[in-house]
């Protein structure tokens, strides 16, 4: 009964998740299923072992290709569109093409090398050098900057507002187009020094999301800045 019980909640929990998922369609949203995976690995393995034990080859074969390849999810797709005109233009216009990927190696690299995000070197350059007491202003990762700084920060929703805080980080995606050319950042580079980190100013540090996940660190994005106001100029 117990155990019939613990199947019953594995059960519940999968169609919870799954119904989840169908209700709300984005890809993105495909990381709220990543700690499922582990499981659907588990039945995955045991479907194989049931349905191709006695042919040990071809278990080999099929392993190899999930492992060791991503046929099935890009090449699969490429070789059939190939015969459908339609569908190749579609592949072409929409995704630059359709090509083959060692996601396996790039799971590699990226567990055996360090990854830099833009919250990362942001996070870096606070513990660095902020002072306790001090302000910040972001508009966005403001939880992430006070859980690892401690600092006070200012309301992301009103980023543009013309106050003086001792950190302001203009994230570049997620700020109005033309904060650039306004008076206010006109002022921020005259009582402010500059400060360019390493890390790269991409949208978010990383995500399970098929889409958008990084392997390794972006090298061709501008980079993350901070502005730390000068000493000598007093806070509002």
């Amino acid at each position: 009964a117990q155990q019939r019980h613990r199947l019953e909640v594995i059960g519940w929990v999968l169609a919870a998740n799954l119904a989840f998922i169908a209700v709300v369609p984005w890809q993105r949203h495909f990381r709220y299923l990543i700690h499922l995976l582990p499981l659907f690995y588990i039945f995955e393995t045991a479907f194989l072992w049931v349905w191709l034990r006695n042919r040990p080859l071809i278990l080999a074969s099929v392993v190899s290709l999930l492992l060791l390849t991503d046929f099935l999810h890009y090449s699969a797709p490429y070789v059939i569109a190939q015969a459908v005109p339609q569908l190749r233009a579609k592949i072409e216009r929409e995704h630059g093409g359709v090509r083959p990927e060692q996601l396996f190696l790039k799971y590699g690299y990226e567990l055996t090398h360090d990854y830099r995000g833009p919250l990362s070197g942001i996070i870096g350059e606070l513990q660095r050098a902020a002072r306790p007491g001090e302000t910040a202003k972001i508009p966005y990762d403001d939880h992430a900057v006070i859980f690892y700084t401690g600092l006070r920060v200012e309301d992301l929703n009103r980023f543009t507002n013309p106050t003086t805080p001792d950190w302001i980080i203009p994230r570049r995606d997620w700020i109005p187009s033309d904060f650039s050319n306004s008076d206010y950042f006109k002022k921020i580079g005259q009582d402010y020094e500059k400060i360019e980190t390493d890390a790269p100013d991409i949208v978010w540090e990383n995500r399970p999301d098929p889409g958008y996940h990084k392997f390794r660190t972006v090298e061709h994005a501008p980079r993350v800045v901070l502005y730390h106001r000068k000493r000598t100029q007093a806070p509002d």
